[in-house]
């Protein structure tokens, strides 16, 4: 299905990467330790997210484009079979969250599992409306729990996203 942004003027084209700061072992609902990357310019006033303890805020309604992403590695004897990184949005200041999509990858089986990594990706366009209510939060789960590490850095963006305001709502 297309998307059509008939008649539209973008307000201010702005956009920001955020990364995971530290290693994490098991699932996580929601995924914290987050930072704006360092490259990502602007003041507050052009911020598209505020964070807090996992969950993102936006701070502008509108069209945006989010492609993120998650590198994984297994250090345990056996397959991580699914290993997923979830985008939920909700409509009501956090109360309930929809699944919106979702990034899935395999680690296999195999005698150098932590020589196995997996990075897993995807790309959303979701609308996001409405009086300052809308939040955003990651959630990981995978099969896998006692060995698979998700990986996160302060100078790297090993799992992340990249949001952009593509278009005014």
């Amino acid at each position: 299905m297309a998307i059509h942004f008939a008649n539209t003027e973008l307000s201010d084209a702005i956009g920001e990467t955020w990364r995971l700061t530290s290693n994490f072992t098991s699932d996580a609902d929601p995924v914290v330790n987050w930072e704006r990357h360092d490259q990502t310019g602007g003041g507050s006033n052009y911020n598209i997210c505020n964070e807090s303890s996992g969950i993102f805020t936006f701070n502008q309604t509108g069209w945006y484009l989010i492609h993120w992403w998650m590198y994984i590695y297994n250090q345990a004897q056996g397959s991580s079979y699914w290993n997923e990184m979830q985008l939920h949005l909700s409509w009501n200041n956090g109360s309930n969250y929809q699944g919106y999509q979702y990034a899935q990858g395999h680690l296999p089986s195999g005698s150098v599992h932590y020589l196995t990594p997996m990075a897993a990706t995807t790309i959303s366009i979701p609308s996001i409306s409405g009086d300052g209510t809308r939040k955003m939060k990651f959630t990981i789960n995978q099969s896998g729990n006692a060995g698979v590490t998700t990986s996160g850095s302060s100078g790297t963006s090993w799992t992340g996203f990249t949001i952009v305001k593509i278009a005014d709502p």
